[in-house]
């Protein structure tokens, strides 16, 4: 995936870049929709978009919701992010880049990892933009129907990952913002901490493999 992106970043000549993953269906009308939110100064703009988890001929949909916002400075993002913890920052596909930023910083996805290249990314990028806009505009579906998908298989590995990515998830949010308080990064330390523990523990009675590495 990270090879495929970043050859597609080489290539692409656009002001704005934009991804899909081969689950994703964009949402009818969504480019007339967008227009207004890229005529603005934002140097990233982040797209709201609904999960839909096929069961048998049922679809069961769950959107995922942001405001319409704008953050002047991606620090007072930051801020908003370490206070709430929802604002849909991990998929690089619910996201329009500028690419001068990207290409006059070297920003590209790190290949080789099993998953969360789109984190890392995102937290790279948010150093050097400016302003963040936010939009109610739903960008895509995004389907989940293959058991074999990078949610749904074991990860060697698994451990040592999720800590680097809670790790640099940590040093992006906790360095830009500048709003907030001691208790309050010490909450959204721990609270993403615990999270991604509890997550990695409900894997073990799928995914043994994981609890010994």
């Amino acid at each position: 995936v990270s090879t495929a992106r970043n050859t597609g970043l080489d290539m692409a000549g656009g002001e704005w870049v934009a991804f899909m993953d081969c689950d994703d269906i964009l949402k009818e009308g969504f480019f007339d929709k967008a227009l207004p939110v890229t005529n603005t100064e934002a140097d990233l703009c982040i797209f709201s978009y609904e999960r839909v988890e096929l069961m048998g001929e049922e679809e069961l949909v769950a959107p995922l919701m942001l405001a319409d916002r704008t953050y002047n400075t991606a620090s007072d993002f930051a801020d908003d992010y370490v206070r709430t913890g929802h604002l849909l920052v991990y998929s690089a596909c619910n996201k329009f880049y500028r690419k001068e930023i990207l290409d006059e910083n070297g920003i590209r996805f790190r290949e080789g990892l099993s998953f969360g290249e789109d984190r890392l990314f995102n937290y790279t990028y948010l150093r050097y933009c400016g302003s963040v806009t936010t939009s109610s505009i739903r960008m895509f579906r995004y389907m989940q129907r293959n058991p074999g998908s990078a949610s749904k298989r074991s990860f060697p590995d698994y451990f040592n990952t999720i800590m680097m990515l809670h790790n640099a998830k940590m040093d992006c949010f906790l360095e830009l913002s500048k709003g907030t308080t001691g208790t309050e990064k010490r909450d959204f330390v721990g609270y993403d901490l615990s999270t991604e523990m509890g997550r990695m523990i409900d894997r073990f009675s799928e995914y043994p493999g994981e609890s010994r590495t």
